[in-house]
């Protein structure tokens, strides 16, 4: 009993001091929400071997991660690969509406005042409403892959409360065709959940990819909230 609450005050005291955790995202892949787009194909995931592989065929569909509570985000990494990109053109190109396509993103759900809806809101919204434990304003999009400059930001075409970051450059292990990036936030970022992305519908692309590692560095505790309807 004495080590177990010597374990708990030092945890505590650890996240009052900053000290950084590190949140292994596809070990809990298999709780992810679904999110399609009506009228849109979707794009295909599935999950092997701890793998999140994803296949784009003109399409657009996301899987929405949930936070058990607000999560301090200080750094994100990826390990992934892929064949073939989007008909991204341009910096330009990326940042308008018939451009808006990324190979792979991912997106922090932040914290904030729930905005106000209509109530014949889209059925994606709902589901964020559902499953997240406290309301969201706002979303930063990380890019491992994009036509604009590494560390640059750019506003969606689609939404004044969603932002956008290329990564820094990838480091490739020469001896397979993986790739891995990492983004650090000068201001820590506090989310309540993850949105996981990749999409051709824009460009009209096609294209595969994998994700092997995905991994937030957070300030604290943070876990990934059950989905019951897959099981713990």
């Amino acid at each position: 009993m004495i080590k177990f609450l010597l374990v708990i005050l030092l945890s505590a005291f650890g996240a009052a001091l900053g000290f950084s955790k590190e949140l292994d995202v596809l070990a809990s892949a298999r709780h992810a929400h679904n999110i399609d787009f009506k009228g849109i194909p979707q794009t295909v995931y599935a999950v092997k071997d701890r793998i999140l592989n994803f296949k784009v065929q003109k399409s657009s569909s996301a899987l929405v991660l949930a936070f058990a509570g607000s999560c301090e985000v200080t750094s994100l990494k990826i390990k992934y690969q892929g064949d073939g990109l989007p008909h991204v053109k341009s910096s330009d190109h990326e940042q308008s509406r018939k451009g808006d396509d990324s190979f792979f993103r991912v997106g922090l759900l932040l914290a904030g005042k729930a905005p106000i809806m209509p109530f014949f809101r889209p059925a994606w919204i709902k589901l964020l409403e559902h499953v997240l434990v406290a309301p969201t304003n706002a979303m930063v999009y990380l890019w491992p892959e994009a036509k604009h400059q590494r560390g640059e930001m750019w506003a969606s075409p689609h939404s004044s409360a969603i932002s956008n970051i290329a990564m820094d450059p990838a480091l490739t292990d020469h001896k397979d065709a993986w790739k891995v990036r990492e983004h650090t936030f000068k201001e820590k970022k506090m989310a309540v959940g993850m949105w996981l992305m990749a999409d051709g519908d824009d460009t009209r692309s096609e294209f595969t990819g994998q994700v092997s590692q995905l991994s937030l560095s957070t300030l604290g505790e943070c876990t990934i909230k059950p989905n019951k309807a897959e099981g713990t």
